[in-house]
């Protein structure tokens, strides 16, 4: 039934607000992520790069270690067309918001819940495929959703199935979940998901194949639950009852969710998945706010709970980015190799981690003195593999060749060779001896102390 011209505006002031809530709390997110893990991140898909610059198309079409190649074509792409790190950033975030967007539009409620959503939060600038999935996901069950209720065919769920499939590969999976919950459209769903994917199929098998695939570690819940509650807050809890009452009335919805989520655990069972690592929630979230969203006065309660939920991440992220502000008026190793370095030596930073990968919450205050809406296109000065993060994985910023790794690993070395004058910035090594006496006598070199930082200058 078509809504009367005061409650359409209601509702398009409220999808409105929801995006702006959207857009809000993931902006900071793109200033955020450019750290050092987004930089050796950049680099995971060179093989596809590679691939499209020489023409080799059948390669580019590979999987990227488990992972489908839509995410690694568009990424490749714009590295050749548009190498800056920000559009990059940017696009993640798009994908992110526009997962909320396809959900607002069938609820709003449910947009907003997804808006807030901590683990969609967490992983919106990442620079992999998991913002896209998210929105693959959301075209999946947003679709599967208006498919039931009539209002759309079955032929735009077959083609988010599809899209899903080569954005991740358990999106696919969760794909084939949806369609099964349609009744007797299923079958012609699956086989246009099962046309519409076979150029992965391959890619697929040599992917599973491959040495040290069912490699992971085993689920531990005492180490598990912990770090979930640790990043996310205790806030997402919250959704559970909210889902168990909205499985009364969306069987479909919530059988979609326990789906996902064994599809998650049987991964992680079979070794396929880390269970100390958490992306793969990011296909929880669509599913799992249109199941919790409630109707009329009980939508206050899920309301609530996501204001909570979006206030303690811009809250956190707001102390983050004035932390981020205020170092950059301090001095470091980084501002004195910038203004004293002549054009020719290169630039190597070595930033000890502080979390693992996987945690989203470090920033690098240091890298932000190369901002990321400049262009940094790829460059090799001697032979290696570039896709090899041990090799430090180096970019052209401006006039001047910027490496960046985590360890004082034996490539600085091959690096000092190459460009015959290496300035070393090792960002808050602490009393780590490893990365600053111990390598600058390895190297040969000086060390200065700046600040919290050390300077190595290494000569061929």
């Amino acid at each position: 039934m078509a809504l009367g011209p005061t409650r359409q505006r209601a509702r398009s002031a409220a999808l409105a607000a929801v995006l702006v809530v959207a857009a809000v709390l993931r902006l900071p997110r793109a200033v955020l992520r450019w750290d050092e893990t987004s930089w050796l991140y950049a680099a995971y898909d060179h093989h596809t790069l590679e691939a499209l610059a020489n023409g080799r198309w059948s390669e580019a079409l590979a999987f990227t270690g488990l992972h489908p190649p839509l995410y690694p074509l568009i990424h490749a792409a714009l590295e050749l067309l548009i190498p800056v790190p920000a559009v990059l950033l940017a696009l993640s975030v798009l994908c992110s918001w526009g997962a909320v967007l396809v959900v607002a539009r069938h609820h709003v409620v449910a947009g907003l819940m997804l808006a807030c959503a901590p683990v969609q939060l967490h992983y919106a600038a990442e620079l992999n495929d998991y913002p896209l999935t998210a929105l693959a996901v959301a075209c999946v069950w947003v679709t599967r959703e208006r498919v039931a209720a009539g209002t759309m065919g079955w032929g735009w769920l077959a083609a988010a199935g599809v899209f899903a499939a080569w954005s991740h590969a358990l999106a696919g999976l969760v794909a084939g979940l949806a369609a099964l919950s349609i009744g007797r459209r299923a079958p012609a769903v699956l086989a246009v998901m099962v046309i519409g994917t076979a150029p992965l199929w391959p890619g697929a098998l040599d992917a599973l194949s491959e040495p040290g695939t069912l490699d992971q570690p085993p689920f531990k819940a005492r180490l598990v639950l912990p770090d979930a509650l640790d990043r996310f807050g205790p806030a997402w809890l919250g959704w559970l009852p909210l889902a168990a009452l909205g499985a009364r009335t969306r069987p479909a919805l919530a059988g979609g969710v326990l789906g996902t989520w064994l599809l998650i655990l049987l991964l992680q069972v079979a070794g396929l998945a880390a269970p100390h690592q958490f992306p793969y929630y990011v296909l929880l979230g669509a599913p799992l706010a249109l199941l919790a969203s409630p109707t009329g006065r009980g939508a206050h309660w899920a309301v609530a709970l996501a204001g909570w939920c979006g206030l303690t991440s811009l809250t956190r992220s707001g102390e983050a980015l004035l932390a981020l502000h205020a170092d950059q008026a301090r001095g470091r190793a980084i501002d004195l190799a910038l203004a004293t370095a002549p054009p020719a030596a290169a630039l190597y930073l070595l930033a000890p981690p502080v979390l693992p990968d996987d945690d989203k919450r470090a920033d690098s205050p240091v890298l932000w003195r190369l901002p990321p809406w400049q262009p940094m296109p790829m460059v090799q000065a001697f032979p290696f593999e570039y896709g090899d993060h041990r090799n430090g994985q180096p970019r052209r910023v401006g006039d001047r060749v910027v490496y960046l790794n985590d360890w004082p690993r034996p490539a600085i070395a091959e690096a000092v060779q190459a460009h015959g004058e290496l300035w070393i910035v090792v960002s808050d090594p602490g009393e780590r001896r490893s990365y600053t006496s111990e390598l600058a006598d390895t190297l040969g070199a000086g060390l200065q102390v700046v600040g919290p930082d050390v300077l190595i200058v290494a000569r061929r």
